[in-house]
């Protein structure tokens, strides 16, 4: 089944929330933007970029205002996850990441990466790559946690 993202109105992408389901109501998946939502895709993945940057820095209690501000501007956004019919689905948490970054900021080279996620997907049977669809489009996930645990099957 796919979802949508929303904010204040405006649709964002759509997820199938389609990873292995974990306990507590949290769900995962990859997210597929619409077009001309990179602005806002931006201050939604904002807060791992602002917590890399503060790990590093040499003042890290000025560059932790940075995180609580990139935390105040996603959290303005009022992200909405909606079923196939628009309705909303309660959630206590959503949370887009950007793999690109977390690629290159926490995975060493990210052109290595990119080049065995590469071999691993040529090794796949068609079959099994029309399971994953196009893995160049995969660069963002969403992470929900759910009021209502079972809300999503």
């Amino acid at each position: 089944m796919s979802y949508t993202l929303w904010s204040h109105g405006r649709l964002l992408g759509s997820t199938n929330l389609e990873f292995i389901y974990r306990e507590n109501g949290h769900r995962t998946g990859w997210f597929r933007p619409e077009p001309g939502v990179q602005d806002i895709l931006d201050v939604a993945t904002g807060v791992s970029p602002a917590l890399f940057a503060a790990s590093h820095a040499e003042n890290p209690a000025e560059a932790y205002a940075d995180v609580e501000a990139a935390g105040d501007r996603e959290r303005a956004l009022e992200l909405q996850l909606r079923d196939a019919d628009g309705k909303e689905i309660a959630t206590e948490d959503i949370g887009v990441r950007d793999t690109v970054f977390l690629m290159s900021a926490y995975g060493g080279d990210a052109g290595e990466q990119n080049a065995d996620r590469d071999a691993w997907y040529d090794s796949l049977s068609e079959e099994e790559r029309a399971e994953f669809g196009d893995v160049s489009e995969q660069r963002y996930q969403i992470q929900v946690t759910l009021v209502d645990h079972f809300a999503i099957p």
